[in-house]
């Protein structure tokens, strides 16, 4: 720690790790304050076409300004390593909250909901797609606010045959929704999808599909309903068919 990164950030945290790279806190020498950075795996043999998508997401991502959605600042490469800046939420991630405190009460689990709402609304309106909507995905403000994150990135980082290669999964499985487990296209749907299993998984601690294998998880959508989360949890009338 303390290192300078691109000439311009001074590493100063490791944040955390995840399949597609790690997150860091830096302080910005040209803006003058601290910010996330994160860096990216690209998979070899597909530098020069990665750059391309991320140059395309981070402009579709810059077009969003929300509260609840995480800003962008830059994409660059340094040495070989791609890696973007973003606006830095210090509050931890959702996925500890559900690991942790789930279920949550039904009034706190849809006043986050509808936060992330909010902020999703906004992506889309720009034209948006995340693609990839988990709870790692939604970092906490120091007030508790839900902030999305990563819009695009999971489209971002893979080539172009992805979908050929891995028989058409795009995204964290236990999150996906039907067209996207069945090699379609993504859209808006795709997403509120994701976000129907998080309000599930907020209220119940416990994913409406369940499986021995991520995949099985996924697959278990399109075969048959999910569990009904009234029989798990006490909740408000009307709560569970939503």
């Amino acid at each position: 720690m303390g290192e300078r990164f691109a000439e311009r950030y001074r590493v100063d945290a490791l944040l955390g790790r995840g399949g597609m790279g790690a997150v860091f806190r830096v302080y910005d020498e040209a803006l003058g304050e601290d910010v996330a950075l994160k860096t990216l795996h690209v998979p070899p043999g597909h530098a020069k076409e990665a750059l391309s998508r991320f140059r395309r997401e981070v402009r579709l991502s810059r077009k969003v300004t929300h509260p609840n959605v995480a800003r962008t600042f830059d994409l660059g490469v340094h040495d070989g390593v791609y890696y973007l800046t973003m606006q830095l939420v210090t509050g931890g991630d959702l996925a500890s909250v559900i690991a942790d405190q789930a279920p949550l009460l039904a009034r706190r689990a849809v006043d986050l909901t509808l936060e992330m709402l909010s902020g999703l609304g906004a992506a889309h309106g720009a034209g948006v797609i995340h693609r990839d909507l988990k709870p790692a995905n939604v970092l906490l403000d120091a007030e508790g606010h839900p902030v999305l994150t990563d819009f695009g990135i999971a489209r971002a980082i893979e080539p172009s045959d992805a979908t050929v290669r891995t028989g058409g999964l795009l995204g964290t499985p236990a999150y996906m929704a039907p067209e996207q487990i069945s090699g379609r296209p993504a859209d808006v749907r795709s997403d509120l999808y994701a976000m129907g299993i998080i309000l599930f998984e907020l209220l119940t601690g416990r994913l409406p599909f369940e499986g021995p294998t991520p995949i099985s998880t996924a697959v278990a959508r399109l075969r048959q309903d999910p569990l009904d989360p009234a029989r798990l949890v006490t909740l408000p009338a009307g709560l569970g068919a939503i």
